[in-house]
């Protein structure tokens, strides 16, 4: 079997503090079923677009710390990866990850946010 990379996105509407990921039709934040075990998943990345400065988190309860897990300070207007590629977080099969997202605060503004996941 091949591999695969999925890109999942999602976006809050008018929030400062920290609110789950609306997904996108069809997107989902489990983890897909994987039947050899051997093979790895791998988080690659995350990026989002906001308009004041804030912060996003992902956690799961396979990751090392359920509450925060990943959390990471995203810039203003600044929709770049957030990380090298050279660090990718492991996931594991099934697994079901909480993806939030805090920063904007103008009326109307809609922040989105992306994944992307690769399957060995």
């Amino acid at each position: 079997m091949g591999v695969a990379i999925e890109h999942i996105s999602g976006s809050v509407g008018n929030v400062a503090v920290l609110t789950n990921l609306t997904l996108a039709t069809g997107d989902t934040l489990t983890i897909r079923a994987q039947t050899d075990l051997s093979k790895s998943i791998w988080l690659l990345n995350a990026w989002a677009m906001i308009t004041a400065a804030g912060f996003f988190e992902i956690h799961s309860p396979r990751m090392h710390d359920n509450v925060h897990g990943i959390r990471v300070r995203v810039p203003l207007n600044n929709a770049l990866p957030e990380w090298a590629l050279a660090y990718p977080t492991k996931l594991y099969t099934l697994d079901t990850l909480t993806v939030q997202l805090a920063g904007s605060s103008g009326v109307g503004s809609i922040s989105p946010m992306s994944l992307l996941i690769y399957y060995e």
